[in-house]
């Protein structure tokens, strides 16, 4: 799974002894307070990759190697604006029947205004996983949103 150092504790207890979680952050800082928080935790920091700087070159590096069409999870939580780059990153890395999550699909209600980021690109986002013949979405509109999308088999 690729996801954010907040849940990364979280999954990595859930994945079987040989599983494993990405977790992709911009900054050292933000890696050392998840590193803390899973390794004080039980014994699953063996479970945990972390990779560190832009998200976007670091979906490329999983891409070239080995990741493509290899991922059972990813999870979304990061810079709005860039929410249709990830969503296209990991949808290539998705193996048929894996999940992408999106958290803050509508945040805050800005989807409302397309006008305006980060509005503009969570609606292209959404639109994109509306449109989506690769997969089958679902946007939940509870709190500021969540969007679901399952790669088809």
């Amino acid at each position: 799974a690729v996801v954010s150092t907040q849940s990364t504790g979280t999954i990595a207890e859930q994945l079987p002894d040989e599983g494993k979680v990405v977790t992709l952050e911009l900054e050292e800082k933000y890696v050392n307070v998840g590193r803390t928080l899973i390794e004080s935790s039980r014994d699953h920091g063996h479970k945990v990759q972390y990779m560190i700087g832009p998200a976007e070159e670091s979906l490329n590096q999983l891409k070239q190697t080995g990741y493509h069409e290899k991922v059972d999870m990813c999870f979304i939580d990061a810079d709005k604006e860039r929410y249709p780059l990830y969503y296209e990153a990991c949808l290539d890395l998705l193996k048929p029947g894996g999940l992408m999550i999106l958290d803050n699909a509508m945040a805050r209600n800005t989807l409302i205004d397309p006008s305006k980021e980060p509005g503009r690109s969570l609606n292209e986002a959404n639109e994109k996983a509306r449109l989506e013949t690769r997969g089958m979405s679902l946007l939940l509109n509870c709190g500021t949103g969540t969007l679901l999308l399952r790669k088809h088999d």
